[in-house]
């Protein structure tokens, strides 16, 4: 079946064979499908995780093994297709057959090279497939309103400045002011929200604004809604919590004040180091089946209202007599999160793919479409000279020289190959600008925006003190608008390569030396 397939593009479409663009692109479509699958496999969440005590991701390794197989699996496909150059074996070709042939080498180049943004893509479907990033954000919402009522991130107590004898002294307040109320430093409206990468720091101000409201208005039906819908979570996972909603409003809702003598934790323990809390990395799950020793408790260590300590083997541990699983709720929510706002597979990314993509097609059919000889000496040629230009540039103290050097460089190389192929001479040593203009070409238009930029930046007072870009429009859209410039080079690379195609050509048929 393969021969066939073989014999039948040679035939119809050499260009094909040639590349062997069709075995390869469905053997990379296969290799695709098996990474998304497995990164949506390793996307799904446990709910029993938490920030301190998690699975460590097989992320690292995915990605090692599918670096290794792209460059594997591109170099096995450069042997093969470099035994076949139907170029120079003067095989019949139109105008745009060079082209058509870089946009195969574009596609396999992209397609080899991406496994592991595939694999991201899987994990990140995997996570959303929990909840729409509607559910998702009311959720976090919930979580957010929440974590006022638990653990103990109050904010710090406020100083005021106080002159005394003639003197100033900052003295540090032992109440904090809510409308122009005082309350105890350890009460509700001192504490502070959980963050969730899908609200700003606006939202939070107003959130926590609005929930310390219900209290000082006594709304108790609102915040027995908000506990009801974390318990709701809290039930729907599985979790483990040592009291109910009901239990959790009557320990921390005492009007009119809100002071906090229970502390509801986030946590069944922590590991506990001669006063020192740190959590427990190891055992989570195992201290209701270890051997338990009672501990006297250390007087100004422990928290006999909230907490006590337990020996387990040879480490201590402090127990919380009341929580609620927080960490585990906060940990995989904002996992959620994160992946809605800040994707693993960007806009960014994925352009920096395609242009390395597009750089690797770039290099290889410079070499196609030339000659091993000239690809190497254009090689350490441009390396020299990248050198020089580094040198010369700290020495002229210019951060645009280089910028300034290379643009200059590529206007004169391209030049130089259109007056060869105009005056039909002997090819002489353009076989090597040619490569070097390839690879420099595509940088025509970042380099021509920089320049600009600079150049307005001069003209419009850009260093000058009080400068303000919103002055500038036209500044300002060139700083602001970066992104639309390397999709216009995108569209303009493609039409270079259609023109050096079929430059190609008719320099091909010039006399060599």
């Amino acid at each position: 079946m393969f021969k066939k397939t073989q014999k039948y593009l040679l035939l119809n479409y050499p260009l094909l064979w040639n590349t062997k663009a069709v075995p390869l692109t469905c053997f990379l479509v296969v290799m695709h499908v098996i990474f998304l699958v497995i990164g949506y496999i390793d996307g799904a969440l446990n709910f029993n995780e938490t920030e301190q005590n998690y699975n460590s991701s097989n992320e690292g390794a995915i990605i090692f093994f599918s670096v290794l197989i792209s460059f594997l699996t591109f170099v096995i496909w450069l042997v093969y297709y470099f035994k076949n150059n139907a170029f120079k074996a003067f095989y019949p070709k139109g105008d745009f057959s060079l082209f058509k042939e870089w946009c195969l080498i574009l596609l396999i180049s992209f397609l080899v090279s991406t496994f592991a943004l595939t694999y991201e893509l899987g994990c990140d479907l995997r996570i959303k497939s929990y909840y729409s990033e509607n559910e998702a954000k009311k959720r976090c919402e919930t979580l957010s309103k929440a974590s006022i009522f638990y653990g103990q991130n109050y904010d710090e107590a406020k100083t005021e400045k106080r002159f005394i004898n003639d003197s100033t002294h900052y003295v540090v307040l032992d109440y904090m002011l809510f409308k122009d109320k005082k309350y105890p430093l350890n009460s509700l409206l001192n504490k502070d929200i959980e963050n969730y990468s899908f609200f700003d720091a606006k939202w939070d101000s107003i959130t926590k604004v609005k929930v310390k409201s219900w209290l000082v208005n006594d709304n108790k039906d609102s915040v027995k809604a908000v506990m009801k819908n974390y318990f709701d979570m809290v039930k729907e996972h599985q979790l483990v919590s040592n009291i109910d909603e009901n239990q959790w409003f009557s320990l921390v809702y005492n009007f009119p004040e809100f002071e906090q003598k229970r502390v509801i934790a986030k946590r069944v323990k922590d590991f506990y180091n001669n006063g020192d809390y740190n959590y427990d990395y190891d055992n989570y799950d195992q201290y209701a089946t270890e051997a338990v020793t009672a501990v006297p408790l250390q007087k100004g260590k422990i928290d006999s209202i909230n907490e006590y300590l337990k020996v387990i083997g040879r480490d201590k541990y402090v127990y919380y007599k009341t929580y609620i699983p927080a960490d585990q709720l906060e940990y995989n929510y904002q996992k959620i999160a994160d992946t809605y706002v800040n994707s693993s597979v960007t806009s960014e990314m994925f352009l920096i793919f395609l242009y390395f993509a597009m750089g690797l097609s770039i290099v290889v059919f410079s070499f196609k479409a030339t000659s091993g000889r000239n690809w190497l000496i254009a090689l350490v040629s441009m390396g020299v000279l990248n050198i020089l230009l580094g040198i010369a540039a700290a020495l002229s103290s210019s951060e645009y020289f280089y910028i300034w050097a290379l643009l200059i460089i590529t206007l004169v190389l391209f030049g130089y190959f259109i007056i060869v192929i105009a005056n039909k001479t002997k090819k002489g040593i353009s076989g090597i600008t040619l490569n070097a203009l390839l690879w420099l070409f595509p940088a025509f238009i970042p380099l021509v925006y920089t320049v600009t930029l600079q150049i307005m930046r001069y003209t419009c007072g850009y260093y000058r003190a009080g400068f303000k870009y919103e002055n500038h429009p036209t500044l300002k859209f060139l700083k602001d608008n970066d992104d639309l410039m390397l999709m216009i080079n995108f569209g303009f690379i493609f039409l270079m390569m259609a023109f050096f195609s079929i430059k190609i050509k008719a320099w091909r048929a010039l006399a060599d030396s």
